[in-house]
């Protein structure tokens, strides 16, 4: 744990994310061994050991948070984060969304976002969706 003090901003998070834990919302990602009755993959395909692929994952077969994530996601965000001297580190599968869910996560309908009309739709759509 580092020695500088936690700013206004890491509070809010911390404690935001204790409510979700005690409401039951907080969720974490997992990977899954068996039979894979919840994604796109419903036959095995995406991680059949082929000679053609060479690399460790070939696809998320769905949502991260249901069973697309994988211990090759987690070992390259940990790198990632390691790499930018932060504790930990989350990959979204585009800059659409990565947007849209931080804005969402951060603001909530007490909160003020001051923007222009130029910004980019994924922060207008991350605004709307924070209320």
């Amino acid at each position: 744990m580092s020695d500088k003090p936690i700013s206004e901003f890491e509070s809010l998070l911390k404690s935001r994310l204790a409510v979700c834990e005690q409401d039951g919302a907080l969720r974490k990602l997992r990977t899954y061994e068996g039979i894979d009755f919840c994604s796109n993959d419903y036959l095995g395909l995406a991680n059949l050991p082929l000679p053609a692929r060479s690399i460790k994952a070939h696809g998320s077969t769905g949502s991260r948070l249901i069973s697309g994530h994988s211990d090759y996601y987690a070992e390259i965000e940990q790198k990632l984060a390691s790499f930018h001297g932060f504790e930990a580190g989350l990959i979204f599968s585009s800059g659409y969304s990565a947007n849209m869910g931080l804005i969402s996560a951060l603001a909530d309908r007490n909160s003020i976002v001051i923007s222009d009309t130029l910004i980019h739709a994924s922060l207008i759509d991350g605004i709307r969706l924070s209320k």
